[in-house]
């Protein structure tokens, strides 16, 4: 059962990313990275680079990723916290 969780987990993943607003796209990526007060996020951190893929992906999305990430670097290098490797 748990296989099924996570394949649906992967489908609202990469659905979140397919908005054009904006802003949305922003929320997502900014949740994306977020942990709450136990240490866990709305997106697992094994999970980030599929949420953040889900936003590039797309033509809006493309632009909207590199900049926050650009704009946001601190928050990918603070401890090494967000560093994935790509495969």
């Amino acid at each position: 059962m748990e296989a099924d969780g996570d394949f649906d987990r992967g489908r609202l993943l990469s659905a979140l990313g397919c908005t054009r607003h904006v802003w949305l796209l922003n929320r997502f990526m900014l949740l994306a990275l977020e942990e709450s007060e136990e240490g866990v996020g709305i997106v697992r951190k094994h999970e980030v680079g599929r949420a953040f893929s889900a936003v590039a992906s797309s033509e809006v999305g493309r632009d909207v990723a590199f900049d926050f990430v650009r704009n946001n670097w601190r928050l990918f290098t603070k401890e090494g916290r967000y560093v994935w490797q790509c495969s």
